[in-house]
């Protein structure tokens, strides 16, 4: 009889993989483009990356490059990327967010917008198990570093 893996593989990317997939010059960027695109995968982001990918975009390219770069982005929101939303926001919520944030950017010494990336995904991904437990799609180094002690396990597009 035939075994079936019915696991959901689940990445989340944070906004340096993002960036790495509409910038071709980047290092990593085939990498960080086959992983987004593969069917294989169900591929998370949080919002605030969202808004952060748009504005990197925004200063690093320029005319037809800078356009097709957002189409193939815009693109990707609709059909690709899950984005994370905190839900029933209330004061309550709010405040254990904030929380959240403050402890892993003390803990880790890494950016806020990073630490409420991870506060997003532990809060909506979190309860995943086993092979469906998401892997982190991450270039940035602090990030990475804050993400593997958390006991996540990382993929680095830059890593050959």
């Amino acid at each position: 009889m035939k075994e079936f893996n019915l696991w959901i593989k689940t990445l989340f990317f944070d906004t340096s993989a993002l960036v790495k997939v509409y910038r071709t010059s980047e290092k990593g960027h085939e990498k960080a483009r086959e992983l987004l695109t593969s069917n294989k995968y169900v591929c998370y982001t949080s919002t605030v990356a969202i808004g952060e990918v748009f504005n990197v975009l925004k200063n690093r390219l320029e005319g037809k490059e800078l356009e097709g770069a957002i189409f193939v982005f815009e693109s990707h929101l609709k059909t690709k990327l899950i984005h994370l939303i905190e839900r029933g926001l209330n004061s309550e919520v709010i405040d254990k967010t904030i929380g959240d944030v403050r402890s892993i950017r003390d803990r880790y010494r890494i950016e806020p917008t990073d630490a409420l990336h991870f506060i997003m995904m532990k809060h909506s991904l979190g309860q995943l198990a086993d092979e469906s437990r998401p892997k982190i799609v991450a270039s940035d180094k602090n990030f990475i570093k804050a993400i593997k002690e958390e006991g996540y396990e990382i993929i680095n597009p830059e890593d050959e």
